[in-house]
């Protein structure tokens, strides 16, 4: 048996000898090293980060529903064009106010033959016969000259209508063919238009008048013969002028019998 006394003089063995450093943690619980922890700041970034999916998902079917906004903020973020400081010129050609220019309108507008224009080779759109004309009281040899000039459009029934035709009965008949004459070589075919010709009648038929002085009709020269009658006639050398006789000349026969007898039955 072995020697208690010589067991409790022996040495305790080096290896049972525990270090204080691997003994150390079993004292009591020690806090993790700090440099094992996650900052406070990164965990608050990764919870932002995990939620912004979430709330982006929950926003989007609100900008589906009504892209209008977003629209009207880019239209507004893009930037307008510049404007001039002054008004610029309209283009040459152009009219102002955006109205189409006379040249546009020229060649839009439908076209038009000369004898709508009035420009049918300068003669009148009146293309009347003889026959329209009321020719009543013209003598023969008048009638029958004016019928062919008329007929053969050398003259229109609208050169001979109004105060032509009126001359023309005061005119004798020697006058009247003369002026008829004047008025076919007047030229009326190189007339630009319609009243143009109308002025050029007019013109010949005026000159005419005051180189021929209408002969007064048989039966007013008659009764004017009878006023001056000696035996106490109404009207005397004198009273009648002779504005008042040219004027005898240039009225109608009929108007002039009739104020011959208005002075023949004064008193």
């Amino acid at each position: 048996m072995a020697d208690p006394s010589a067991q409790e003089q022996q040495p305790p063995a080096e290896a049972a000898e525990v270090p204080e450093v691997a003994a150390k943690p079993q004292d009591g619980p020690q806090e993790p090293a700090p440099a094992e922890q996650e900052p406070e700041p990164q965990q608050e970034q990764q919870q932002n980060a995990a939620a912004a999916p979430a709330a982006e998902g929950a926003a989007t079917p609100a900008a589906q529903e009504d892209p209008a906004p977003q629209q009207q903020e880019q239209q507004q973020e893009k930037p307008s064009e510049p404007q001039p400081a002054y008004p610029q010129p309209p283009p040459e050609g152009a009219a102002p106010n955006g109205a189409p220019s006379a040249a546009a309108a020229a060649a839009g507008a439908p076209k038009r033959t000369a004898e709508q224009a009035g420009l049918g080779g300068g003669a009148d759109e009146d293309a009347r016969p003889s026959k329209s004309l009321r020719l009543d009281g013209f003598d023969p040899a008048v009638r029958a000259k004016l019928t062919a000039l008329v007929d053969g459009r050398v003259l229109t029934a609208a050169d001979v209508e109004g105060s032509t035709s009126d001359t023309l009965l005061k005119l004798d008949p020697a006058s009247g063919l003369e002026l008829l004459d004047a008025l076919a070589a007047a030229g009326l075919a190189g007339a630009a238009d319609g009243p143009a010709r109308r002025a050029m009648v007019v013109v010949t038929v005026a000159r005419f008048a005051q180189r021929v002085k209408p002969q007064m009709d048989p039966v007013v020269k008659a009764k004017l013969e009878a006023l001056y009658t000696t035996g106490g006639g109404p009207v005397k050398p004198g009273d009648l002028d002779e504005r008042c006789i040219e004027r005898l000349r240039e009225i109608a026969p009929t108007t002039a019998a009739a104020v011959l007898d208005t002075f023949a039955n004064k008193k």
